[in-house]
């Protein structure tokens, strides 16, 4: 996670890894991304949920997903900025690294 925050990498939690395992399968998965989110918090590094959908069937409502982040240690602001604010912020970030207007920590601002 150290890693993660000083690389500015996010960390996802997948919903599709919960909805289709079974059982001791599940649990494990759970407790995992439960330590992962507490490391996560301590270490002050992103957070994204996703549904991970595969096809129209897996897809899940950001409220649902933010519940999810909510149960595993988030508490419900910054749940609801996992599948909200976060994904956005990187998307507009990325973009603009591919548009040449950002580099490494400078942008550049148009008049």
């Amino acid at each position: 996670m150290r890693a993660a925050q000083e690389n500015r990498v996010a960390i996802e939690i997948n919903f599709r890894e919960i909805l289709e395992t079974y059982r001791k399968v599940r649990m494990r998965i759970l407790a995992a991304m439960k330590k992962n989110m507490m490391l996560a918090k301590k270490y002050g590094t992103t957070v994204i949920t996703t549904s991970g959908a595969l096809s129209k069937w897996g897809l899940r409502p950001g409220r649902d997903l933010a519940a999810i982040a909510n149960l595993l240690g988030l508490d419900l602001g910054k749940a609801i900025d996992t599948v909200s604010y976060v994904p956005e912020e990187t998307l507009r970030t990325n973009r603009e690294k591919l548009a040449g207007k950002r580099w490494e920590g400078i942008r550049t601002v148009e008049e």
